[in-house]
């Protein structure tokens, strides 16, 4: 029989976590070798992200820069990430 699954390897993200069996009787001389996996490992699903799941920040918007010139120019603002993720 397989003994309990232990506990997983991390507290956040990516972790594992395994089980594992014991032959209960070895076989004689004539008998067969057990069969089949001795340790079981799996991927463990239902942990939290190990960083927080935050947005990142924009500044204001700046001031508007002056017209590139008299006719059909262009004005333009710009902002910036004050806090990256």
């Amino acid at each position: 029989a397989w003994l309990p699954w232990s506990d997983c390897s991390a507290t956040c993200s990516g972790g594992f976590r395994m089980r594992r069996r014991d032959i209960q009787v070895e076989p004689t001389a004539c008998g067969k070798p057990a069969t089949g996996m001795r340790e079981e490992v799996a991927v463990c699903t239902d942990l939290r992200p190990c960083v927080a799941d935050i947005d990142c920040s924009l500044s204001e918007w700046g001031d508007w820069s002056h017209c590139s010139c008299e006719c059909f120019g262009i004005r333009e603002r710009n902002r910036f990430i004050s806090r990256f993720a």
